[in-house]
């Protein structure tokens, strides 16, 4: 039976003794479908398939993040984020958020903005706060902690994502493109492609395109690199 959890160690999709890398299964725009059924607390495949026990945490490290306001699967206009991930199996997957869950997220991604840290550069615990109604009815909170990775599995996830890049070039789900994103870090789609993208594109059209050379009378510059940002769209907060 196939391990259908997100994965929260990247190292086993590398062999580490010849550094080849597992093969790793992405739809484009068509990631695995899972849902957070906050009505009952824990995760799920396509809405049938429980990935995770009722109310038990779970881990996993973000492929890429961002959020959005839609009125989405009928349920009025409201802010979602959008988490893409691997599963154990190596199938780039997705789930969504809202409101109150969201909410929590964001207070985490104040302390990470503030140490400098991207949110996909950490591992997320994701556990659940139960709530009840005016009508004593229970549902679930979201609740979420972070631990930085290492530098390695840093290194390694980004391997990873640019594995997936260079077959597919965009990470989005085909079903929400259209609506624009507020916040977005390793996202991109047709609709929304970044400058790498677009070059990465140009060079599957034409395979030989090149960089423009450098004069051969060119000095030497050193090149400082900067810091990674904390995300990769024109605004720096979550919201």
């Amino acid at each position: 039976m196939k391990n259908l959890m997100p994965n929260s160690n990247p190292q086993k999709f590398i062999n580490q003794e010849t550094g080849d890398i597992s093969k790793l299964l992405y739809l484009a725009g068509s990631p695995r479908n899972y849902h957070l059924d906050l009505s009952k607390g824990f995760l799920n495949l396509n809405g049938m398939t429980p990935v995770t026990q009722s109310k038990k945490e779970f881990q996993v490290i973000p492929l890429a993040i961002r959020t959005l306001e839609a009125d989405l699967f009928k349920q009025g206009e409201k802010k979602w984020c959008e988490i893409y991930f691997l599963n154990e199996e190596g199938h780039v997957c997705c789930f969504m958020f809202h409101r109150y869950s969201l909410d929590n997220f964001r207070e985490q991604f104040k302390a990470l903005y503030y140490d400098e840290i991207a949110p996909t550069d950490a591992k997320w615990t994701i556990g659940y706060e139960e709530k009840q109604n005016a009508d004593k009815q229970k549902y679930f909170i979201a609740t979420f902690k972070y631990e930085m990775l290492s530098a390695e599995d840093i290194e390694t996830m980004n391997t990873l994502r640019n594995e997936i890049k260079q077959k597919d070039t965009y990470i989005f789900r085909g079903d929400t493109q259209l609506i624009p994103s507020t916040y977005k870090i390793h996202y991109s789609s047709p609709v929304e492609p970044t400058d790498e993208d677009l070059k990465l594109e140009a060079k599957k059209e034409n395979p030989v395109l090149e960089e423009t050379p450098i004069a051969k009378t060119a000095t030497k510059t050193e090149v400082n690199t900067p810091k990674p940002k904390v995300n990769n769209t024109k605004t720096a907060e979550l919201v």
